[in-house]
């Protein structure tokens, strides 16, 4: 019979046939994929983060584009009365 008792193997691990290496193992393993999700929570809310960044800029953006049709159509209405234009030239 092998004696495994705190030998590890040539990958450094330590085999896992006893209660408290098959113990390292599960911790080890879990502090990894906690280590992992927190990462990927952190990757995820900077998405978020430059997602509403882009959004609120085009959202600008389509106001700017409103307000200027807006101009437009107010500075048409306003030029198509030819009394509106006399004094508008007279200044």
């Amino acid at each position: 019979m092998k004696n495994f008792s705190r030998k590890p193997r040539t990958n450094g691990c330590y085999p896992c046939n006893s209660a408290e290496n098959k113990g390292i193992v599960i911790e080890e393993s879990k502090q990894k994929a906690t280590e992992e999700a927190n990462r990927i929570i952190v990757s995820a809310k900077e998405n978020i983060q430059n997602e509403k960044m882009a959004s609120i800029t085009d959202l600008k953006d389509q106001l700017a584009e409103l307000s200027l049709e807006i101009a437009r159509k107010i500075l048409k209405k306003e030029l198509s009365d030819p009394k509106k234009q006399e004094i508008i030239s007279k200044n």
